[in-house]
């Protein structure tokens, strides 16, 4: 939250604030019913925010570590992502197809955003300026402007770019088909020209690792 205070989201549900100074934790509360899969912090607002696995996002006050909005999403299956504005005072929470983008502030829902790679799941967000850049379960990696309401376009052809090759364990490929590497975390440079892609394969088991800067 500072360079004092560190909160931290666990898979036993549970939320921790932990003072670096006194190298301790200082207050320990329940965050959702099972485990916290994303939580991301607000120092404008002193707020941050928690996503669990039941399809709930929750909005507490950084300082008493109190929840003060509970908002229920509208796609509840492969909830495992959220950003937040730069202002703070939006969300957006990547599921199984869709991005809902969230006002934290009266609890609403002001857009939803399907999926490039429907059915693989949203792995990664992030917010820059008005574009939310989106990382699917498919490789693909695209930029929602929400002024205009709809992506951003390459070359006036497509609106999306895709992973690459990056490395797959040769038990693990199938024929000749390329291996499909999922976004699973994305983040632009200070400058905003140059962004860093991660991931690899989603399925359960497979062995691979893609990394790029684009």
């Amino acid at each position: 939250m500072n360079d004092n205070f560190i909160v931290t989201g666990s898979r036993d549900s549970s939320l921790k604030i932990w003072d670096l100074s006194l190298a301790k934790c200082v207050s320990t509360t329940r965050g959702h019913p099972t485990k916290v899969r994303d939580l991301k912090c607000n120092n404008t607002r002193k707020k941050f925010y928690t996503l669990g696995v039941e399809g709930v996002a929750k909005s507490w006050d950084a300082t008493t570590c109190r929840e003060d909005l509970i908002f229920d999403l509208p796609e509840t299956e492969e909830t495992v992502c959220l950003t937040v504005s730069p202002q703070g005072d939006l969300i957006a929470v990547g599921s199984k197809n869709l991005v809902s983008l969230v006002d934290m502030r009266s609890g609403s829902l002001i857009d939803t955003i399907v999926s490039q790679d429907r059915d693989m799941g949203v792995r990664s967000l992030s917010w820059r300026h008005s574009f939310v850049g989106i990382g699917g379960g498919q490789g693909s990696m695209a930029f929602y402007d929400t002024r205009k309401s709809g992506f951003l376009m390459f070359d006036n052809t497509q609106n999306f770019f895709k992973t690459g090759i990056g490395w797959l364990d040769e038990d693990d490929r199938f024929g000749d088909l390329e291996p499909c590497h999922a976004v699973m975390t994305h983040c632009f440079d200070p400058s905003g020209t140059r962004l860093f892609v991660g991931g690899g394969p989603v399925s359960s088991g497979r062995k691979g690792a893609y990394a790029a800067i684009w």
